[in-house]
């Protein structure tokens, strides 16, 4: 069983494994399957997302919010993409739960927590203060899509301003805070905002470092007489200059850097 993106997401994956499990044992087992309610269609998702980016608050909330905002963190002083050969090594590192013990009383989230340090890093880094980091967000906050196959992930953009002063609790709240408010409108796909905010007639990507936190369920195969083995296909090159994900393991968080 294989599947790509264009298609279906993570959850997506859960949810045809769960219903094949169902299926191959009911088989086996010479018993009526019982699958659950058919979902609505994968179309109303769509449907739902192209009016979000035709018209209203979540439109002109990121019309306002990218107006004169960077298009890239600059490394090196360039504009340009890396060069190809920087872009192929892939590190994995790994965060040990105790890191993110100053965020509680701060009330902010290990993801915000995370991407406060990636901008403090990448401005250390470029001396850039206006950094547009992209991050890959889920449409399936609706009850009623939660059952459905498809592909609900959208990328939105999320525009971190580094303080001249600053305490490190503010600096958390202020991140926490843009994180948010761009969940709030997470549904306008990010092909309507390229086209809606091009410059010079042309539709420019937003962003080019990619920051995410996998926490998508899995479920192993558990079909009877068979063993199972669920196998990713390795991506050792990132599609933007910089790409970071974190994955919640037992010990904290497993990091990937390509």
């Amino acid at each position: 069983l294989n599947r790509h993106h264009v298609a279906s997401d993570g959850w997506s994956f859960t949810l045809i494994s769960r219903e094949l499990e169902e299926l191959y044992n009911a088989q086996v087992r010479g018993i009526a399957a019982t699958l659950p309610e058919p979902a609505p269609q994968y179309w109303s998702y769509c449907w739902f997302t192209v009016r979000q980016g035709e018209t209203g608050v979540a439109a002109r909330y990121w019309e306002h919010l990218l107006e004169n905002a960077p298009r890239s963190v600059c490394f090196d002083g360039r504009n340009e993409a890396l060069p190809s050969v920087e872009r192929q090594h892939l590190r994995s590192f790994h965060l040990p739960r105790g890191c993110f013990a100053y965020l509680k009383p701060c009330r902010v989230t290990p993801f915000a927590g995370s991407l406060a340090a990636l901008a403090l890093v990448l401005s250390r880094r470029t001396g850039q203060r206006d950094l547009p980091i992209g991050t890959d967000v889920t449409g399936r906050e609706r009850p009623q899509w939660e059952g459905v196959v498809g592909f609900f992930v959208n990328r939105i953009v999320l525009r971190i301003q580094i303080p001249e002063r600053s305490s490190v609790r503010q600096y958390l709240q202020d991140v926490q805070k843009v994180v948010l408010d761009a969940l709030t409108y997470r549904n306008v796909p990010m092909a309507t905002l390229m086209h809606r905010m091009r410059r010079g007639g042309v539709a420019m990507p937003l962003f080019n470092v990619l920051f995410g936190m996998h926490n998508t369920p899995s479920h192993r195969l558990n079909l009877a007489g068979l063993r199972t083995e669920l196998h990713e296909t390795p991506v050792g090159v990132s599609e933007l200059d910089l790409t970071l994900y974190l994955t919640p393991n037992d010990q904290g968080y497993l990091g990937t850097l390509a």
